[in-house]
């Protein structure tokens, strides 16, 4: 499917920025609007991913991030 094509594309870099063996251990993809408000539950909120040591976490965004198509949040302690 459309998410094995990604991770194919995808392998190479993953495997030169790690420098070692890796796996993917989980593939999640949705759709959201850029005005989509920020919600107490869902993929809209602030939250904190807490990964144990080892493990990255990668985000691939199909499109531009800007003011029209929607932009990523980072929010420090």
């Amino acid at each position: 499917g459309v998410l094995d094509q990604l991770l194919t594309e995808i392998s190479r870099a993953c495997e030169e920025f790690c420098g070692s063996p890796f796996i993917f251990v989980n593939v999640a993809a949705w759709k959201m609007q850029p005005d989509t408000p920020d919600l107490e539950r869902g993929s809209s909120r602030m939250h904190r991913d807490g990964y144990a040591p080892g493990h990255l976490k990668c985000l691939v965004y199909v499109t531009a991030l800007n003011k029209d198509t929607g932009l990523f949040q980072i929010k420090m302690k």
